[in-house]
């Protein structure tokens, strides 16, 4: 069900870089599930305006020149990503990881426009999942790990999300250094995914299906970054979203 999704959707062209192992990893039930839920999600139009909205509004209240609409509703109309409007989506994939229970997946490049003046518009595909609170939270525990140098936090998210046994191959993923001038492409992105997958099948483990949703808003990022063929600064993307997400919680609360 999952791949039928991907090959019938405008995400086609990237299921190719799916590693056959993460389908080994993961239980078949669960990932029909998934992606049965995935369908209905594209339908409920309603509830993708709210998410789009909620988004939006998290976004002025955090200080980030980006706007979400629904395009749906005809709000607004993709268009051809810039380099600016790249690395808005490089920050706004952090700042929905922190700030979101729900996330939208589509960070294609042709879901961004970025006009002469006035915000970055994101106009994403009706793709979007509200992750469980132990995935959700586990996902931001392994970013903030990482990035902020914590090792045992780092090894916490790890093991909280089922692949302890790959944490070589995710800090390659991660990068080397300090991330400040990091290469987008999605070959380098299906072979360290398919290690990570490797690696849990050798031990035996299995990893929750909503890692296939991170895998979607993964894939179609790189596919962004990608086109430009430039290194992009991920620690600062890092810094300006979490501060930015912080800022949002502050103003919600």
């Amino acid at each position: 069900m999952l791949a039928y999704l991907l090959k019938t959707s405008d995400l086609a062209t990237l299921f190719r870089f799916v590693s056959a192992d993460f389908f080994k990893v993961v239980p078949v039930s669960d990932l029909l599930a998934l992606g049965t839920q995935l369908r209905r999600h594209a339908d409920d139009h309603a509830a993708f305006a709210a998410a789009c909205a909620a988004l939006d509004a998290r976004l002025l209240a955090g200080g980030l020149a980006l706007r979400v609409t629904d395009t749906k509703n005809g709000h607004g109309a993709p268009g051809e990503s810039g380099v600016a409007a790249s690395t808005a989506a490089l920050d706004l994939f952090f700042f929905q990881i922190f700030s979101s229970d729900t996330w939208l997946l589509d960070f294609r490049a042709a879901a961004f426009s970025a006009p002469v003046s006035g915000a970055i518009t994101w106009s994403p595909q009706a793709l979007w999942w509200s992750p469980s609170a132990a995935f959700r939270e586990g996902t931001r525990e392994l970013y903030a790990g990482f990035y902020s140098g914590d090792a045992p936090r780092f090894d916490a998210a790890l093991a909280t999300l089922g692949l302890a046994a790959a944490k070589k191959p995710l800090e390659d993923h991660f990068g080397l250094g300090d991330q400040r001038a990091v290469r987008f492409e999605l070959k380098t992105f299906q072979g360290t995914f398919a290690a990570v997958f490797e690696a849990c099948r050798r031990a035996g483990t299995s990893i929750p299906p909503e890692f296939a949703v991170l895998g979607i808003m993964l894939l179609t990022l790189y596919e962004n970054l990608e086109q430009h063929g430039l290194v992009f600064d991920v620690r600062a993307a890092f810094d300006r979203a979490a501060a930015a997400a912080a800022r949002a919680k502050a103003v919600a609360s």
